[in-house]
């Protein structure tokens, strides 16, 4: 066994946050855990962002963000069908089959960050992280921060990490029953960043709806397709477009720069913006009246966390399951993933504000805005105990 050594170089503690830009939920919950931790009390702490795929794997492990992009967007039943193969007989050969394209990566990675801690916020490299940690001579603690909110897929489990943190107590019997002891465990809600919990500012709606030539006391449709598009986003939002309402929505087409250029030639009753990659969805959300979204898991974070309903078209097969048939029974999503099924529910909830307010409440309900300021003071009082016990 090796044993675990803290560098004696200062008094702050360095973290490492391996993530993925695959998707964008893992890089806002990275970002949301890098600011709690480096804002905590306890000790200094400094957070370093590691996107493990790009950054720090070989070809062609390297180009699995563009692959799980284009599969999303043309293939999503097989993207299905290999999350449901590796969460059963295939999870041991996937680790083998990945562990030459990234663990050499990691190694570099560790000696170059001398990491105290290191935090993983996916799944997948989890039980190549953990031989990467086990085997490195100056042994940093690991801790595993789980970004669904049900059914979890098994590589999010590794066998030597010290400590997982899940938002429901579903994840946290998902880990149980995959042999994690309880007591390893805590449930603290899914972590935000700040400006989604804190509450727009006075007169940002204006700003931002006049800043889009569109009128800041209509009732306003946030459409977001997700980091990598949505297969069946155009056939919606074509619906949506010609709804005869008094509405204008805005549609986030993530990365999916094909998309917005559909949908500015897609035929229309009411006013649409079609925006690339922003960086200002927490304002978006607090402008905006109704979300309609894919069932990302750091996405319906957010918005519960703004207070905003949510109906949800859209899901990644197998990856987002969980999330929406979770949320669904707790009454937080509207779920309605045909384009004559989402205008229905869209009308209805315009034509209710007392639906709408109370949709908005169920989810509200399950939002903890002081998720990643717990989680991390809870982080750094951890390894101020493991500090203590090496001495």
């Amino acid at each position: 066994m090796i044993a675990r050594v803290v560098p004696e170089d200062g008094p702050g503690r360095r973290v490492l946050i391996v993530y993925s830009r695959a998707g964008g939920g893992h890089l806002s919950v990275a970002k949301a855990l890098k600011a709690a931790l480096e804002t905590t009390g306890g000790m200094p702490v400094s957070a370093h962002l590691a996107d493990i795929y790009v950054d720090h794997s070989r070809y062609p492990v390297s180009l699995f963000p563009v692959i799980y992009s284009w599969m999303l967007r043309n293939q999503p039943g097989l993207w299905g069908a290999l999350f449901s193969m590796t969460n059963h007989s295939g999870a041991r050969l996937q680790r083998q089959a990945l562990q030459p394209f990234i663990l050499p990566g990691l190694r570099k990675l560790l000696a170059i960050t001398r990491p105290h801690l290191v935090i993983s916020v996916l799944p997948v490299v989890n039980p190549i992280l953990d031989i990467a940690v086990r085997t490195y001579p100056i042994k940093p603690r690991f801790e595993i921060v789980v970004t669904d909110w049900c059914d979890i897929h098994r590589t999010w489990i590794a066998k030597g990490a010290d400590h997982y943190t899940v938002p429901t107590n579903e994840v946290r019997s998902d880990c149980i029953r995959y042999s994690v002891a309880s007591e390893q465990i805590d449930v603290h809600g899914y972590p935000v960043r700040p400006e989604f919990s804190v509450g727009p500012a006075m007169g940002v709606r204006d700003r931002l709806l006049t800043t889009l030539a569109l009128e800041p006391k209509q009732f306003t449709l946030l459409f977001m397709v997700g980091a990598e598009g949505s297969p069946r986003a155009v056939e919606h939002i074509r619906e949506v477009a010609m709804l005869d309402l008094p509405m204008q929505v805005i549609v986030l087409c993530g990365r999916d720069e094909g998309l917005r250029r559909k949908l500015t030639q897609v035929p229309r009753r009411l006013q649409l913006r079609a925006l690339a990659h922003v960086d200002n969805v927490a304002e978006l959300m607090q402008s905006s009246d109704l979300l309609v979204t894919k069932a990302g898991g750091a996405t319906l974070a957010e918005a519960f966390a703004c207070g905003l309903p949510v109906v949800v078209n859209d899901l990644v097969p197998g990856q987002e399951t969980g999330n929406r048939d979770l949320l669904v029974r707790k009454g937080a999503i509207e779920y309605a993933p045909t384009p004559a099924g989402l205008t229905s529910v869209i009308r209805l909830l315009i034509e209710s504000p007392v639906l709408r307010s109370a949709l908005a409440s169920r989810g509200r309900s399950l939002a903890r805005p002081g998720a990643a300021s717990i989680i991390a003071a809870r982080m750094v009082s951890r390894l101020q105990e493991a500090a203590v016990d090496e001495r």
